[in-house]
């Protein structure tokens, strides 16, 4: 019998609230004074050194604004006595800790008494006045047994002429497990079922107007509550002013001037340039463009194998050949050496990555300043005022005091970081926006791998972002010399594009041979227009009686794999596309692979009050 009742002792030891009792008084002026009595069954497992309260004082609004309620403790005992406790502040509240850090109150059952006082919880309606209330708050982690209740309106108010209403269960659920009672402007609230955790019970009451008195000033409130979102929209919409106007000023391009169809390539400028100067972008693209025109110029050979390319140097005394661009004396030089011959295939190489990253940088030196304007300094000022922006964001949310700081500023260096890589972009159109969303989506990772983090800072954190990589990216534009150039590369290319003869015969061009397809064949990879281009070749052919389909064309310069003039499977196009992939993936050097960044009560938990508590 003992030991079966020994077996049972545990089963009742368990820590939860016997009976929560809150008094509640609503004087005229609009004031709440609270008495909340806390009978809990303490044993040591999440209660040692006393108890916890947790009480909103700050609700959002609309367009996240916030209101905010003033709450001061005037007493805390504990079995009839005086009780330490100290406060903390909370995202969105105060928690009160009950008890000394370095002593454990008794086991057994505690009596805990909180007094405190509450402001602008009283809602100022058109038809009545409401008062909503979470008496227990929703977020306790104990059972509670019993809950009671009673709210005293101002004298001369009777309850009788208030409608009421009463709701428990979890939040957002519309119990109804209570007894009411009114008595003269007193109503007494009454659970007729235990509460898990996690419940609570909430009332409202609509007074009629006249009763209590409205010492409000909404906009004085406003500003009090939200005065850092008002600096920080006003510093928003400073920096959409700012970067509009800087757009307008520096930002917009110059109007290209009439394209006509240029027969020759602007006087020095190499394919690969031209594929900068066009797009301001330089990778293993323009490196290929560049290889293939020193096959042209008659400096190697490329022959074709089926997992890679064979690129052979000729050895020759020939002082007639064309002269060698700045990027291509560096591919001979950092590719090929004193070798005679290098293999391609897509296994990392060091030479090939070196290689194109010196071509990069040596067509950035040449051609970035000439002919292209970054305005870097109006980016830096828009991320400063986008920091500023993110620091009155995170003052008006409370997220730079409290448990949010240790994390806080992780984020937001991390969205700065985000925001100049996004300024270090490409000017392409393609890989901006390939950046941008790459930037968007590490910031929406790291905020939730912060775990807990606020989503409307990672929202904020979002539109900063791509505001910053837009109007950087538009801020960029070609200079005069750029523009002008531009057009001639764009007139170019319209000639290496336009099929038809008879469309430009009028114009007098060069006449087609091999030759001339072979000598402006870099430039047509380079701009993308490959297939066109051979196509013009293909129709010369036809025009003189040969089928280009039986025709036996293959450059001295290329061995080892078709080379189909037509643009279908087997063209020019798809042999530049692969030797660029090729290319492309001796460049990239083996890696692991890594992580990435990952008010108003109408059901339980509404109007103010509210929160919860725990043991500590």
């Amino acid at each position: 019998m003992l030991w079966l009742c020994l077996l049972a002792w545990p089963v009742g030891a368990v820590e939860h609230i016997k009976h929560f009792h809150s008094d509640i008084t609503v004087q005229a002026n609009g004031n709440v004074l609270v008495t909340e009595t806390i009978r809990i069954q303490v044993e040591h497992d999440q209660i040692k050194r006393g108890i916890y309260r947790d009480f909103p004082t700050i609700y959002n609004t609309a367009l996240l604004t916030k209101s905010t309620v003033d709450f001061a403790v005037t007493e805390v005992l504990r079995n009839g006595q005086t009780e330490p406790h100290h406060l903390e502040d909370l995202s969105n509240g105060v928690r009160i800790y009950i008890g000394e850090r370095n002593r454990y109150v008794d086991r057994g059952e505690q009596t805990y008494v909180i007094r405190y006082r509450t402001n602008r919880q009283i809602a100022f309606l058109d038809e009545h006045d409401r008062f909503a209330w979470n008496v227990t708050g929703n977020d306790w982690r104990f059972a509670m047994n019993q809950v009671t209740a009673t709210v005293r309106l101002p004298d001369g108010v009777s309850m009788s002429m208030v409608k009421h209403g009463v709701w428990t269960g979890f939040a957002g659920e519309t119990g109804a497990d209570f007894d009411s009672e009114i008595n003269g402007n007193t109503l007494q609230i009454t659970s007729t079922k235990p509460l898990e955790p996690y419940q609570g019970l909430t009332f409202s009451l609509e007074i009629p107007k006249g009763h209590l008195v409205d010492n409000s000033h909404w906009l004085l409130d406003f500003f009090s509550d939200n005065l850092m979102w008002v600096l920080m929209v006003l510093t928003l919409v400073a920096l959409l002013m700012f970067y509009v106007q800087a757009w307008h000023q520096v930002g917009r391009d110059p109007e290209p001037g009439v394209i006509m169809p240029l027969f020759y390539p602007p006087k020095g400028v190499s394919p690969a340039a031209m594929r900068y100067i066009l797009e301001e972008k330089t990778n293993h693209k323009n490196f290929t463009a560049a290889l293939i025109n020193l096959a042209v110029k008659g400096y190697l050979t490329i022959k074709k194998f089926k997992a890679g390319y064979q690129i052979n140097k000729i050895t020759s005394s020939d002082n007639q050949l064309p002269p060698q661009s700045s990027g291509e004396k560096i591919i001979m030089k950092r590719l090929l050496g004193s070798r005679n011959s290098l293999y391609i295939d897509k296994k990392y190489d060091s030479r090939v990555k070196t290689a194109i990253k010196q071509v990069s940088k040596k067509l950035i030196s040449e051609y970035k300043e000439k002919c292209f304007k970054d305005n870097k300094m109006l980016g830096f000022y828009g991320i400063g005022i986008s920091v500023l922006v993110l620091v009155f964001f995170m003052l008006h949310m409370n997220l730079l005091s409290g448990p949010h700081l240790a994390r806080s500023w992780a984020p937001l260096i991390f969205t700065l970081f985000v925001m100049g890589t996004i300024f270090r972009a490409t000017r392409g159109w393609l890989d901006s926006i390939a950046v941008l969303f790459h930037g968007i989506m590490m910031v929406v990772g790291f905020g939730i791998s912060v775990g807990g983090f606020p989503i409307e800072f990672i929202i904020m954190s979002v539109f900063l972002v791509a505001l910053n990589g837009l109007f950087i990216y538009l801020l960029k534009s070609p200079t005069p010399f750029g523009r002008e150039l531009m057009d001639q590369i764009e007139g170019f290319k319209l000639y290496l594009s336009t099929a038809e003869q008879h469309r430009l015969d009028i114009m007098h061009p060069p006449e087609m041979s091999s030759e001339l397809f072979e000598k402006y064949l870099p430039y047509a990879i380079a701009l993308g227009v490959e297939n066109q281009w051979s196509d013009r070749f293909a129709n010369h052919l036809r025009a003189s009686g040969t089928d280009p389909s039986q025709h036996s064309y293959r450059p001295d310069w290329y061995s080892g794999g078709q080379f189909n003039l037509s643009g279908s499977a087997g063209g020019i196009g798809e042999m530049s596309r692969g030797m660029a992939a090729t290319v492309s993936a001796a460049a990239v050097p083996p890696s692991s692979s890594s992580g990435g960044f990952s008010s108003g009560g109408g059901f339980s938990g509404g109007g103010g009050g509210g929160g919860g508590g725990g043991g500590w």
